[in-house]
């Protein structure tokens, strides 16, 4: 089973996540990174979070522990 990453951020860290997600003006993987480590923070499941933004648990996994 893959190690669960348990994601912590702070206020400035979410806040500057927020903005990235919400603006639009980024690229779509930034975007999407963004997405996924807010939403893990918040404590959703690699499963639920691929399912949520189309895209593989993998990709869940790696996004998260790059920011690890």
């Amino acid at each position: 089973m893959p190690r669960q990453y348990r994601l912590v951020l702070k206020k400035s860290e979410r806040q500057e996540l927020l903005g990235i997600a919400r603006t639009g003006h980024r690229s779509a993987r930034s975007v999407l990174r963004a997405q996924i480590l807010l939403k893990s923070a918040e404590g959703w499941t690699e499963t639920q979070l691929a399912e949520a933004l189309a895209v593989s648990e993998r990709t869940v996994r790696r996004v998260r522990k790059r920011a690890d």
